[in-house]
């Protein structure tokens, strides 16, 4: 015998598991890209695929800005970026390249979730 559960979106499901719920605390531009993504799935066996305890915690990275543009994607050197930012022109450079690094981003295999400010980028493996 098996049952249904039905939730409106992937968010919704997201309280209902331990670290699934952890997305709750996300901006609302994450959580619109993880609805998103996963519509429609169906998780047919907790603990994998988009079961959001899975997703949380095999799927879910959250790199910083020196992670993302330096050693992630080499879009700068060290040295380079703390140039940028030592002359308050990093957030100028992002806003410039922001295409690019998304770009990157998906080249490298992630789905990009959006971002918190600046130093938060959130991407799904």
């Amino acid at each position: 015998m098996s049952f249904k559960i039905v939730y409106p979106d992937f968010i919704s499901a997201c309280s209902d598991f331990a670290y699934g719920k952890k997305f709750l605390d996300w901006s609302d531009e994450i959580q619109e890209s993880l609805n998103n993504y996963f519509d429609g799935c169906e998780v047919t066996e907790l603990g994998q695929g988009c079961d959001p305890d899975n997703v949380y915690l095999n799927g879910f990275y959250e790199w910083t800005l020196e992670e993302t543009v330096v050693d992630n994607l080499s879009m700068l050197s060290l040295q380079e970026f703390k140039e940028l930012k030592g002359n308050d022109e990093l957030f100028e450079w992002v806003d410039e390249n922001i295409d690019e690094i998304e770009s990157k981003i998906s080249d490298l295999g992630y789905y990009y979730l959006g971002r918190e400010g600046i130093e938060s980028w959130c991407v799904l493996e």
